[in-house]
């Protein structure tokens, strides 16, 4: 079958069909201990997941986790334990919740479940299927969302499907395309290159290259484009909002070479399709992020007026989730000096088919590349690169 015949048969069901499916899977498969609730992950995820089923009333029995710090602590009142003792004590009549999904280990299903049938008897069973069960305290969580979603965009999805310039791009579309409507990880191949943003066989660097980083946090991504490119490059504009994440930025600029900082030009702002302010999250950490219920203020501004007197050759938008917006804000240079772009498309479910649609609307003469650079559904990128610009060997 071809990618539009999978797309297809994958999202054949009607709503109402899905919609079931969503409501019933969980119960089906913790039953008849669906809450009777222990948390195998006492990460972020487990400790998101302790305070939603909260509000539903349901307290979890226990917390366990592979990490023998944790062991005998408590976690807002709920101890954690090792493993053998939680498949011990409450095996028989619980469900665990896998709760570990991050861009390490991805969400090792298959591996804690070997893990703890050699222990005894346990029902495992994932954390998405609760999320499912409560979707409006749980979702949405990054790439994950309910999966009717995805059939009422179906034509939306084919359109995008046609965009991909090679095989590998199909293939890892209908895969994260799999994730999203079923959880399904297994049909996901270990990320090939984990340099991201920066693919040696995609496209060409230049020694005048300007680079733009959205959503630079503290110079991480400059710091891999520098191991990269040396101090063979004409400039880089960096953009973070979060205060503090931009003092470190300011901070890790100063310490480069003089010949290098004075190349790297800073700018406190967040980028948006207009200029004014924004509400913002700011955590100090990669997760700071344009939000309706941030308690700070900042600045924002479109690229169309940043970039007025410069010439950037690369622009990179890592700006969990406000890419749309700051796309829109960058209309008038994308179609008139068609930069590469490289867009982070896993910080919303339907950023996968809506932000390549919204690359094609602004140059139809851009070739999209879909790369994913960790497990779980993370930094996942959608490379857009005009025909000049391509690498020899994928020129036709």
């Amino acid at each position: 079958m071809n990618l539009q015949e999978e797309i297809n048969t994958l999202l054949k069901e009607d709503v109402s069909s899905v919609q079931a499916f969503e409501r019933s899977a969980f119960d089906q498969l913790a039953a008849p201990y669906e809450n009777n609730i222990v948390l195998f992950g006492a990460g972020g995820l487990g400790k998101r997941t302790l305070g939603g089923l909260r509000k539903v009333g349901i307290e979890p029995i226990a917390f366990t986790d592979n990490n023998p710090s944790s062991w005998g602590t408590m976690i807002d009142h709920v101890p954690v334990i090792e493993p053998g003792e939680a498949v011990r004590r409450y095996g028989k009549n619980s469900t665990f919740v896998l709760t570990i999904l991050n861009d390490i280990i991805g969400h090792p299903r298959a591996a804690i479940s070997r893990q703890l049938k050699a222990m005894g008897s346990v029902n495992l069973v994932s954390f998405a299927f609760l999320y499912w069960k409560y979707p409006q305290i749980f979702l949405p969580y990054y790439s994950l969302d309910l999966p009717h979603k995805l059939t009422l965009q179906r034509d939306q999805i084919l359109a995008a499907s046609n965009l991909w310039f090679d095989e590998e791009s199909e293939k890892e579309y209908l895969s994260q395309l799999k994730w999203r409507f079923l959880f399904n990880l297994d049909g996901m191949d270990q990320p090939k290159e984990t340099f991201t943003h920066f693919p040696t066989n995609i496209f060409e660097f230049d020694r005048d290259l300007i680079f733009v980083d959205c959503g630079a946090f503290d110079g991480d991504t400059i710091s891999k484009f520098l191991a990269q490119q040396g101090s063979s490059f004409g400039k880089i504009l960096a953009l973070e909002p979060d205060q503090a994440n931009y003092q470190k930025l300011q901070a890790y600029v100063r310490s480069l070479p003089k010949s290098i900082s004075a190349k790297i030009h800073t700018y406190p702002q967040a980028v948006a399709g207009h200029r004014g302010k924004v509400f913002f999250d700011a955590q100090g950490s990669v997760n700071s992020a344009i939000s309706e219920t941030g308690k700070f203020e900042v600045e924002c501004i479109p690229l169309d007026e940043i970039l007025v007197d410069h010439a950037p050759t690369l622009i990179k938008m890592d700006i969990e989730g406000a890419e749309p917006d700051a796309l829109d804000g960058m209309r008038n240079f994308a179609k008139a000096e068609l930069p590469i772009l490289e867009i982070s498309v896993y910080h919303q479910y339907d950023h996968l088919w809506t932000l390549p649609l919204k690359i094609r609307d602004l140059s139809n003469r851009y070739r999209l590349f879909l790369r994913a650079h960790r497990t779980g559904g993370f930094d996942l990128v959608c490379y857009a690169v005009p025909d000049h610009r391509l690498h020899p060997g994928l020129k036709k």
